[in-house]
């Protein structure tokens, strides 16, 4: 069938999902609508008879699902069989078809299918049809915002310039598609390996994860010409200490640069096996949730194991304050540039060991749940290394110890930590004393995103926020209530505490939860203007908070997501109108059931390049 329909799918289909059988109408430049007014033919499964009765009245044309072949001759999209780069194969479906179903997955609440189906479209396109298909969509996925871009975006971009992954493997990077490591031989997958080699010579990176017991992964890797990869990532794949042992083996070891082994049972003998393996080159290890414990890391901290190592992750591990003083005298230690260590039981004594440690290009440090305290926390502030530290994630997790208003002080009166940029203390125990002392802080003029959600303070006790002339000016702010009266809320919310804001995410007390009157306070202050991401949840608006909301004079707003926000059909017919819609990349607008029609706003981002999502 070559002339493109308007086509409403209804009923089940055995064998097949509902969202499938869509996507590879889709694929042949059909568009699937959701409602029969706008079907000019309707493919029926089985059931819905009310569907059926309804567009037999209206003569719209019906078509069983028997006849689905005529409709999405597209049976052999979902074959792992991958055809040589010479092999004449006619492509499925025009480049214009590809451009239309690109432009309607850019908005797809489910990315990651609908990528590997257009991926496993583009398997079945020879080499020399590629760059004519690229020349089709490259300039419309040039206009997509940033965050539906991932890595696809670099993909097309590196096509165009002859250094891209060959279409045969995922979209993002080298990741082996999970039908063929299910489906394939090993023979399979080292021909894929073969043409990454021979249509992709600058890409770097072998992903093949989430594969369970693959105990095939040695002898691929011994076999696929791998020689010229830097960069593996197996993470979840069931390894176990000796199959680690094998893998290591086949790796090219003096080039690895990345290898990422997260949850992968390794123990502490697989530890100790990837500290001799010879890893001369790794700069990064990712080994979260191995239980390694303190003997292990012991291992990847002695001389010689991983010279060039700047980024380090071992999350999960079972590692008390010896894991810290291990790294603390490793020999990489001053180059270590990330870290990683949260959810161990390191205590105040680990948080000693590392401010000690001459940790003098560390920018990232991660200790969240690992118990340090108020005392561990007094150590980093006072640390006369960490100068280049930016970013100092500590958050709790309701076991004690906690940081208190005693760490925030400590903190707030240290001239250490000069760079520090991002704050957390989510989930401890921080209160208005501490972050009236770090608001007030001459010496945390760099920081400008703090995260204090969760820390049981009460609106009366932010009053510093109102004020315009703190030493530190915050970009970015997350706060949370755990309970409130509404008066003081609002009267927060009315201040000039958002004056220099970019970014709002909004969660009022569970006992305010469903208050519309607190939406209103909010947009009568005329700081949000300023926003660049306005996020709420649980915030319900009335519909003189629409209209205040409409008012708002944004110039710089990108992002807009409402969860729970109680729009009824009213609300969302005068959102439509908003005059600074069009400026936004990503909409989002989450109720449920009670979410109102939304067929305003559909109508008013069709053709646009915003991304609305509404469910």
């Amino acid at each position: 069938m070559e002339d493109t329909r308007q086509i409403l799918v209804v009923g089940r289909f055995p064998g097949a999902k509902k969202a499938d059988v869509e996507d590879r109408l889709r694929l042949n430049g059909h568009t699937v609508v959701r409602s029969i007014a706008r079907a000019d033919l309707v493919l029926a499964g089985r059931g819905n008879s009310r569907h059926l009765e309804t567009a037999a009245q209206r003569g719209i044309q019906i078509l069983d699902a028997d006849a689905l072949a005529s409709l999405a001759p597209l049976e052999q999209a979902a074959s792992v069989s991958l055809p040589t780069p010479t092999a004449p194969v006619t492509p499925l479906v025009p480049a214009r078809a590809l451009r239309s179903v690109i432009w309607q997955w850019a908005a797809a609440p489910d990315v990651e299918r609908a990528w590997w189906t257009l991926n496993t479209l583009l398997s079945q396109l020879p080499a020399h049809d590629l760059a004519s298909v690229v020349d089709e969509i490259a300039d419309d996925v040039l206009e997509w915002p940033a965050h539906k871009r991932y890595t696809h975006l670099e993909w097309l971009q590196g096509l165009l310039a002859g250094e891209a992954p060959d279409p045969r493997l995922r979209l993002a990077g080298c990741l082996l598609p999970k039908e063929l490591l299910k489906e394939g031989t090993v023979a399979d997958i080292a021909r894929v390996l073969a043409l990454r080699r021979q249509h992709m010579p600058n890409v770097r990176q072998l992903r093949i994860n989430h594969t369970q017991n693959a105990t095939w992964l040695p002898e691929l890797l011994a076999n696929g010409d791998i020689g010229d990869l830097t960069e593996f990532d197996f993470m979840y794949c069931g390894l176990g200490p000796e199959l680690t042992t094998a893998v290591l083996a086949a790796l090219p070891a003096e080039r690895v640069t990345v290898l990422d082994l997260r949850s992968n049972n390794l123990g502490t003998k697989g530890a100790r096996a990837i500290a001799a393996a010879g890893l001369s080159s790794l700069e990064w290890l990712h080994l979260y949730g191995n239980d390694i414990k303190n003997a292990g890391l012991a291992a990847l901290c002695k001389r010689g194991a991983l010279p060039s190592l700047r980024r380090l992750v071992v999350s999960y591990n079972h590692l008390t304050a010896k894991g810290a003083q291990s790294i603390a005298r490793a020999p990489f230690v001053s180059q270590l540039e990330g870290l990683k260590a949260n959810y161990n039981d390191l205590f105040a004594a680990g948080a000693r060991a590392l401010a000690e440690a001459p940790l003098t290009s560390l920018v990232e440090l991660d200790l969240s749940a690992a118990e340090i305290g108020d005392e561990g926390l007094t150590a980093l502030a006072n640390s006369p290394h960490l100068h280049r530290l930016e970013e100092l994630i500590l958050e709790g997790n309701n076991h004690e110890p906690l940081i208190c208003d005693a760490g925030a002080i400590a903190l707030a009166e240290s001239a250490g930590l000069p760079s520090l940029h991002t704050l957390s203390l989510a989930r401890n125990r921080v209160q208005g004393v501490g972050l009236e002392a770090l608001l007030r802080s001459p010496h945390r003029h760099a920081l400008k995103v703090l995260d204090i959600n969760n820390n049981h303070l009460r609106p009366a006790e932010t009053q510093v926020l109102t004020e315009s002339d703190l030493p530190v000016a915050l970009e970015e702010l997350t706060i949370g209530f755990y309970e409130s009266r509404e008066a003081p809320l609002c009267k927060l919310l009315r201040s000039a505490a958002f004056a220099e804001l970019s970014s709002l995410y909004l969660t009022p007390p569970y006992n305010l939860q469903g208050n519309d009157r607190l939406m209103e306070a909010l947009l009568q202050n005329p700081s949000i203007a300023n926003l660049e991401s306005f996020r709420t949840w649980y915030c319900s608006f009335s519909t003189a908070a629409v209209e205040r909301l409409i008012a708002v004079p944004f110039t710089q707003l990108r992002e807009l997501y409402l969860t729970n926000p109680k729009l009824k059909s009213v609300h969302l017919r005068l959102l439509a109108d908003a005059p600074w819609l069009d400026q936004l990349s990503h909409v989002v607008i989450s109720d449920g059931k009670e979410l109102g029609d939304t067929a305003p706003l559909k109508a008013r981002f069709a053709g646009s390049a915003v991304t609305f999502t509404a469910f």
